[in-house]
């Protein structure tokens, strides 16, 4: 799933009307306790992922990056940002339409695993072809296991398809479980390479790995549990299903360029070492974009119907939540300001120093990126993908003009403000260009501005 301004639901609005149940529905469903019950163990498993991946990220992170050093943790974040690059665009958007299609027709399984694998097997295999052109005529040389582990991700990468299968039967402990033992041994062979010193190429091939090691876990639980049935590829289906998964691939493509592309330039425009201070203060301002997804996955729903009945008080609700998601997003990006030098010194050590001013500026990015998540009930539930997919675009081309304008003067420095002003363009200021997203655009000024959050709050808290 890709984590985007649309990350939770589908781009065409389906995530609702599938939701959209009547009452007979409703209660047919709640008469079903198997389903609740599955339903429940399988949040619980997602959960459980995300927490675990979360503490123990972080404090195998901080080793890793406090034995490589800014100049060695700037190169091996620079390889981890290409390679998700390459893994959004061989992935091509297929899992939310993918997914819709499992749920309702499940007999078909291999035939639409097959084809969407098939489809993503070919591009893989012609991005492998150009990057080992690119490699061999170029002057730069790339070690042997950053070569093995990229060659090797790419190989298996169509498989995660196979997630999709599992996720339409609420089994997703099985992808959970085969990941999480991937991440525990990626994480060993980190701390191993630290203890006995390995180049920072070795963690660039755990990375890479550590994808491949979760694939063939629940791969072979699929086959498995499936007695090994063969894939079969349909043109036509895969036809099909690229075209309906475009809009989401063309914002999820936009969202992560605009998001990553700072990393690579820096590299590529002020060295390693910018990149690692950069790299160092990212991390700690990234890690609460979490807050305001799980905000719009608790009230969308509810805001759903809300503007079936009526639309007025939807749009002040709307406005309500605007306020609310800013005023948490002042609120702890000052208290990460207020403690920046002991985050950074603390975790990273003092040869990160240089990070405490980046950070400094990053970190209010979260205000632009918590409104901009905070949007997206509006624009599903007007259907105006299309012109937020033009606005993040333009956010792309800024976004990157201004890393070529900052970077060779200001280092990370400038990449801090370039992905300040991109995040604030497509979150915000963008929609006053389209006369369909200006309603939104007042909302989020008013949001901005915290007007009538005490009374927003009250009403919010009672009726939802």
């Amino acid at each position: 799933m890709c984590f985007c301004a649309i990350g939770w639901f589908n781009a065409d609005g389906s995530f609702i009307l599938d939701k959209m149940f009547s009452t007979f529905e409703v209660l047919a469903f709640l008469a079903n306790r198997s389903a609740i019950r599955a339903a429940f163990f399988n949040s619980i498993w997602l959960v459980l992922d995300k927490a675990l991946r979360l503490v123990g990220g972080l404090f195998v992170g901080v080793w890793v990056a406090r034995y490589l050093s800014p100049e060695g943790f700037g190169f091996f974040n620079t390889w981890v940002a290409f390679y998700g690059l390459i893994l959004t665009l061989i992935g091509l958007g297929f899992d939310q339409v993918l997914l819709r299609y499992l749920v309702k027709y499940p007999s078909h399984e291999q035939r639409l695993i097959g084809s969407v694998v098939g489809l993503r097997s070919m591009l893989a295999f012609l991005t492998l072809i150009l990057l080992s052109l690119v490699a061999f005529f170029s002057s730069f040389q790339t070690d042997i296991w950053i070569v093995i582990g990229l060659g090797t991700g790419l190989l298996f990468s169509p498989f995660l398809t196979l997630r999709q299968w599992f996720e339409s039967r609420l089994a997703s402990k099985y992808v959970v479980m085969s990941e999480l033992g991937a991440f525990l041994l990626s994480a060993t062979l980190k701390i191993v390479g630290v203890l006995y010193h390995l180049p920072v190429s070795w963690f660039v091939f755990v990375i890479s790995i550590e994808s491949v090691l979760g694939i063939v876990g629940y791969a072979a639980i699929y086959y498995k549990q499936r007695r090994a049935g063969r894939l079969l590829f349909d043109w036509k289906l895969a036809r099909l299903l690229f075209s309906q998964s475009c809009p989401v691939f063309m914002s999820c493509l936009a969202i992560f360029i605009y998001t990553k592309i700072d990393q690579i330039m820096i590299l590529a425009l002020s060295g390693s070492h910018e990149a690692g201070i950069y790299a160092a203060a990212a991390r700690i301002s990234e890690i609460l974009y979490f807050l305001p997804a799980i905000i719009v996955t608790s009230v969308f729903p509810a805001l759903t119907i809300l503007r079936k009945t009526d639309m007025s008080k939807y749009m002040r609700q709307l406005g309500y939540l605007f306020s609310g998601g800013a005023l948490m997003a002042y609120v702890i990006s000052f208290i990460i300001l207020l403690f920046a030098p002991m985050l950074v010194t603390g975790l990273y050590g003092v040869a990160y120093a240089a990070a405490i001013p980046v950070l400094f500026i990053h970190v209010f990015s979260f205000v632009w990126i918590t409104i901009g998540i905070l949007s997206s009930v509006f624009i599903q539930n007007e259907k105006l993908m299309r012109y937020a997919l033009i606005r993040d675009y333009s956010a792309v081309f800024l976004n990157v003009g201004l890393n070529f304008f900052l970077i060779p003067y200001y280092g990370a420095m400038g990449a801090a403000v370039a992905t300040f002003i991109a995040y604030s363009f497509t979150s915000v200021w963008g929609n006053l260009f389209f006369p369909k997203l200006r309603p939104l655009f007042y909302l989020q000024v008013r949001g901005l501005r915290l007007a009538g959050l005490g009374r927003g709050l009250l009403k919010l808290k009672a009726q939802l």
